[in-house]
């Protein structure tokens, strides 16, 4: 499985038409259900960060991972239920994997891709808006009890897998700002 994910991720970052293909196959949806059936097992992990690049690249309008606002996921007409649902399962990731900083930006990145394009309805952006902010008050609480904790005993020093509850907090708080500018 994962060989085959490696092969989608080329094909989708190296050409436009594949990125079509698959776009117009509904393969996000099929990839969003395969997602879901994944844990947080490290095994697992490398898996998901290949399918959530190929997501990234399938959002993106020329192919490339860049922070800078693409194509829309989803145009008019186009599959609306399934954005829906990517921002769910997105919201998910974030929480899932608050630990882990290649699953937790990515994640974010296609929270944020989500919402820009988003033409969903009502509730869901308010769903959204209210999930976000829990776990942002849930990381800005945990960095901090870490930082109260780090003041009294030695702390030990974040490696480059395990994100800081504060870098968490931050981005979440930008995710928030971008759902609150949503009309």
């Amino acid at each position: 499985v994962l060989q085959a994910v490696k092969t989608l991720e080329i094909c989708v970052r190296v050409s436009k038409e594949c990125r079509v293909e698959c776009l117009a196959h509904r393969v996000p949806r099929l990839l969003y259900k395969t997602i879901r059936k994944y844990n947080r097992s490290r095994r697992h992990s490398e898996l998901l960060h290949q399918l959530l690049q190929v997501c990234l690249y399938l959002t993106s309008s020329r192919g490339e991972a860049t922070t800078t606002m693409s194509t829309p996921v989803a145009a008019d007409g186009q599959d609306v239920d399934g954005v829906a649902e990517s921002l769910e399962l997105w919201i998910d990731m974030l929480h899932m994997h608050r630990e882990s900083t290649d699953l937790f930006t990515l994640s974010a990145r296609l929270c944020k891709r989500t919402l820009a394009t988003l033409n969903a309805n009502k509730w869901s952006i308010d769903k959204a808006l209210w999930r976000l902010r829990l776990l942002h008050a849930m990381m800005a609480k945990t960095a901090k009890t870490q930082w109260i904790v780090a003041r009294v005993a030695p702390m030990t020093h974040y490696t480059k897998d395990h994100l800081h509850p504060q870098k968490a907090a931050s981005i979440l708080h930008a995710l928030v700002d971008v759902v609150c500018m949503i009309p």
